[in-house]
């Protein structure tokens, strides 16, 4: 006799001896069900992840995401002229960037002048097209124009939000006519680089320091 389990036979026609008669076929049955169900759920899972992808596709316009643009004094980007001539990007040394990394909601896009660094006219289109892929936008002004509205900021600005009146200075009021002109000149700039990404009204624009209060 044959030992309980062994095969009895050979090729196709072979079976597992001492298996209640009736007992493969009870089994299939419940296999092919399972089968079924499977099948059934991985339809059902299908149809949902397309549901997902076309409701993403479609998303309404008050869904959009809004976009932070942070209009700051320097660029959080920095642009270098090679050995070569050619133009290539850098990270600024500022640390606030990262503070702005953390914001997930939002679509942050930088506003300003770039650090140490003086373009040509011919140079600024290239530099402009360098720093889009960051998410910057540069402020180009003239060197001198700069460093008027710099004094401004630091040498009258910033004394009267800080309760310093200027009597108690050494302030040059023709000094500050004179570099008023720069001052309003930057401001001017940053006005017009804002207006030319197309601000929508659920925009937010968040403008720093006493270098940009007009």
């Amino acid at each position: 006799a044959l030992p309980r389990g062994s095969l009895a036979g050979s090729g196709s026609g072979a079976v597992i001896w001492g298996e209640k008669a009736g007992g493969g076929g009870a089994k299939s049955e419940r296999e092919r069900a399972l089968l079924a169900q499977i099948k059934q759920l991985e339809g059902q899972l299908a149809k949902e992840k397309h549901k997902k992808k076309e409701a993403a596709k479609a998303v309404a316009p008050s869904e959009t995401r809004k976009r932070l643009v942070v209009c700051t004094q320097w660029l959080p980007y920095q642009v270098e002229r090679t050995a070569s001539g050619e133009l290539r990007v850098l990270p600024s040394p500022a640390r606030y960037v990262a503070g702005y990394a953390t914001i997930k909601r939002l679509d942050v896009q930088w506003v300003g002048v770039l650090y140490n660094v003086t373009l040509s006219a011919e140079e600024q289109p290239v530099a402009r097209r360098l720093l889009e892929p960051f998410s910057c936008f540069p402020v180009f002004i003239e060197e001198e124009q700069l460093h008027f509205a710099e004094e401004i900021a630091a040498e009258v600005l910033w004394p009267l939000f800080h309760y310093i009146p200027l009597s108690m200075l050494d302030a040059d009021i023709d000094m500050v006519h004179k570099r008023w002109e720069g001052y309003t000149a930057l401001n001017t700039r940053f006005r017009d680089t804002v207006l030319e990404l197309a601000p929508l009204h659920t925009d937010l624009v968040w403008v720093h320091d006493s270098d940009l209060v007009l």
